[in-house]
């Protein structure tokens, strides 16, 4: 899982977000068996909220979120 701090493109996502609330979701992605999935996320609390293209919807505690390095 990759978030982003881009604002959330995927028309698919945004489609499913409460207008009121689409333009805090930034842009995240995920590969699951080697297929690409976009997604958008938001923090909410202590927590990042997502939201998969196929209405799937997951949470990833802060505390667990890690920066990506860089080489």
């Amino acid at each position: 899982m990759r978030l982003s701090e881009a604002n959330c493109k995927s028309e698919l996502v945004l489609s499913r977000l409460e207008p009121a609330v689409a333009k805090e979701f930034r842009a995240a992605s995920a590969v699951f068996q080697g297929q690409r999935f976009q997604a958008c996320w938001r923090m909410m609390g202590n927590a990042a909220y997502l939201v998969y293209e196929d209405g799937d919807q997951g949470i990833i505690p802060a505390h667990e979120l890690k920066p990506e390095l860089s080489a």
